[in-house]
């Protein structure tokens, strides 16, 4: 069954007017037909901003190795496991794995280069690229009138993925990941709050 974002629109207290994609993990964009449509992307209504080489990346992970990468999943998170009145197994960054359908749009706007701005509902966002330091196509957003950054998959409140996962996703390289703290530099002085990698709290 095809997701439905009427669910979304209906309950949120202001419409969806804008979405940014950072990288090219499922879980991070799967659930985007819950939120706009085909038609609002391909039109230009509602922007879609991606880091480039997103799509390929995002293809060649979840649709070329998507199957076998499911299939290992289920082992390695326990996601077919029954909860019990006392509890259930985590995936560690989350509670549980989401065992609906996966959603794609192309993105209309694309960033390629670290300082370039949107604004989005009037509130401008700087980019910062980080290709290649956990995946190839991803980005970190800073909000600027909110002081506020949104750090992708390179922030972490626990340890960063720095290897083969059980599952099979892409290995990170972790010199890349150590190397690239230019966002102290670029924001430090901007920021006041830090969203760490969608998976975990703000600070």
């Amino acid at each position: 069954m095809r997701p439905s974002c009427s669910f979304a629109t209906e309950h949120l207290t202001r419409p969806v007017t804008g979405l940014i994609h950072t990288h090219s993990h499922v879980d991070h964009f799967g659930g985007v037909l819950g939120v706009i449509t085909h038609e609002q992307a391909s039109s230009g209504e509602i922007p879609v901003l991606a880091p480039r080489d997103y799509v390929d990346e995002s293809l060649a992970e979840n649709v070329l190795a998507g199957n076998v990468m499911g299939r290992r999943a289920t082992y390695m998170y326990g996601n077919l496991l029954k909860p019990s009145t006392r509890g259930f197994v985590s995936t560690g960054l989350g509670a549980a794995l989401s065992m609906g359908s996966t959603g794609f749009v192309i993105p209309n706007d694309i960033i390629s280069e670290t300082g370039e701005t949107r604004t989005i509902d009037g509130i401008e966002i700087e980019f910062q690229m980080t290709i290649g330091v956990e995946y190839q196509a991803v980005d970190k957003a800073l909000l600027l009138d909110s002081r506020c950054s949104g750090m992708s998959e390179i922030t972490s409140i626990t340890c960063n993925n720095s290897s083969s996962t059980p599952c099979g996703a892409q290995v990170r390289d972790a010199r890349l990941g150590c190397t690239d703290q230019r966002v102290h530099r670029l924001f430090g002085d901007k920021l006041e709050v830090c969203s760490s990698r969608a998976h975990h709290w703000p600070i």
